[in-house]
């Protein structure tokens, strides 16, 4: 497993800054692993929910529902109490802007001896990111507390087509609070991880940090000779080929030897378009400055990863197939690292005995590879069974995760969750469908610690991009 320490840094964990936190999960539905079906189409959370204060302490879910049912679609309702425990706050995700505005008709109504409040939740969302990988929604939430702002929801993203993503949006309960949490925790030492904390601003939105391997228009370069590879002497060589945006360089060449022994360099050339790119990989094993460079468009991981795990799951005769085991169900925001101390602490297994850990949402499990049979049955023997995050776990074979019932290739939508109907809108279920809903494709990713030759991304993190 990873057990690099020290600053980490944040754009590798995180597909963007300040995007749009409708694609996450919230800390309700990762408790209990509610399935939300996503499309690209967002649903406006910013507009749609509102806070309500000063609830009766006795009101629970349902009666909240009850005073807001006629307001419109609710989607989803999360409480908190105050520090002081007196009343409770309510988050209420409605369906439309309208039903928003609907619902703040009902401040200054009494329930009880209650007069409560009702306003839109704006200015109270704060986006964190850089905490430690094994951080759960709990984690989060006492960070908070233990600065005295109360957090009413932590979104984490769905790790589905990328298990790097870390990060979360947090809905406080004072705007006021915004400016101090901040303070308080921005630049945070937390186990050797520094915290990175902003307010949540969609006009700060920042364009992806892999766009250009997903839009092809950037090249890997690599050559023996590690001294030759010098940014002046590449943009000469590459900005023939079109307009250069940015070059990454090795910055501790010595330290990577490649399979022979050899010392090699390294580096990242973004073009401003994939033709630019596919262009300059007429460079490919050239001779510069007596040693044969090689060029190669930079492929995203996920793609490499995902072949790997369809080898080994559909392999009819897989090598040290006993070294291998499945956990299963799991919702898709568990992280390898959540699923390593989860091994660690059923079976006392070290963390260094794990040799690689596949993420394999579209079996809702995983896949984990140890580097001795022995701890692949006493891990089995632990966790099939048992409980993690208050739900009944299975823990077999590969071929038990394959023919496990959580996997099918026609799901139904659950009770309590969201879909989208025949116009793309999003949708609360309050009775179940009379359709059932195709499952998208999933995307399954690793991790990996063998020797094996490094790829793109092994290298791009010796970069820090």
């Amino acid at each position: 497993m990873d057990n690099s320490m020290g600053v980490k840094r944040r754009n590798d964990d995180n597909e963007t800054e300040h995007a749009s936190d409708n694609s996450v999960i919230s800390s309700e539905e990762q408790a209990n692993g509610a399935k939300i079906r996503k499309t690209t189409k967002s649903h406006n959370r910013e507009v749609s929910t509102i806070l309500v204060k000063n609830l009766p302490k006795s009101f629970n879910q349902g009666k909240i529902k009850k005073i807001f049912k006629d307001c419109g679609n609710i989607l989803h309702i999360e409480t908190a109490e105050p520090l002081d425990k007196v009343f409770r706050y309510a988050r209420i995700e409605f369906e439309a802007h309208e039903n928003a505005l609907m619902a703040l008709t009902k401040t200054n109504k009494k329930y009880g001896d209650n007069e409560i409040e009702v306003i839109v939740l704006q200015n109270m969302t704060v986006w964190i990111t850089n905490f430690p990988p094994s951080f759960t929604v709990n984690d989060i939430k006492n960070l908070f507390l233990e600065n005295g702002v109360v957090p009413i929801s932590v979104r984490l993203p769905s790790l589905r087509f990328n298990n790097n993503r870390r990060f979360a949006y947090v809905d406080i309960t004072d705007p006021q609070d915004v400016n101090h949490i901040i303070e308080a925790l921005n630049d945070k030492m937390v186990s050797n991880y520094k915290l990175v904390v902003r307010e949540s601003n969609l006009l700060e939105r920042q364009k992806r940090t892999d766009s250009a391997v997903i839009e092809k228009r950037e090249i890997f370069v690599k050559m023996a000779n590690s001294s030759a590879l010098d940014e002046q002497i590449l943009r000469g060589i590459f900005s023939k080929y079109g307009t250069i945006e940015a070059i990454k360089l090795s910055k501790d060449r010595e330290n990577f030897p490649d399979n022979n022994g050899n010392n090699f360099g390294f580096a990242f050339i973004t073009y401003s378009n994939s033709d630019e790119a596919k262009k300059a990989l007429e460079l490919h094993r050239s001779i510069l400055k007596d040693s044969q460079i090689f060029v190669t468009i930079s492929d995203k991981k996920a793609y490499l990863e995902r072949q790997e795990i369809k080898r080994i799951i559909n392999s009819k005769h897989r090598s040290n197939d006993d070294m291998f085991i499945s956990i299963f169900p799991l919702a898709d925001k568990i992280t390898k690292s959540q699923i390593s101390k989860l091994i660690n602490e059923k079976t006392n297994i070290p963390e260094h005995s794990i040799m690689k850990i596949y993420l394999v949402a579209d079996y809702n499990g995983c896949i984990v590879k140890f580097n001795n049979s022995r701890y692949s049955a006493k891990c089995i023997m632990a966790l099939d069974n048992s409980t993690y995050n208050n739900k009944n776990i299975r823990c077999s074979n590969i071929n038990g995760l394959k023919k496990s019932q959580d996997h099918k290739n026609d799901k139904k939508v659950t009770l309590g969750t969201t879909y989208r109907d025949s116009s793309n809108n999003l949708k609360a279920i309050n009775k179940p469908p009379a359709i059932s809903i195709d499952k998208n494709q999933e995307e399954i990713s690793s991790d990996t610690h063998s020797t094996k030759k490094m790829n793109n991304d092994d290298f791009r993190k010796m970069l820090g991009l």
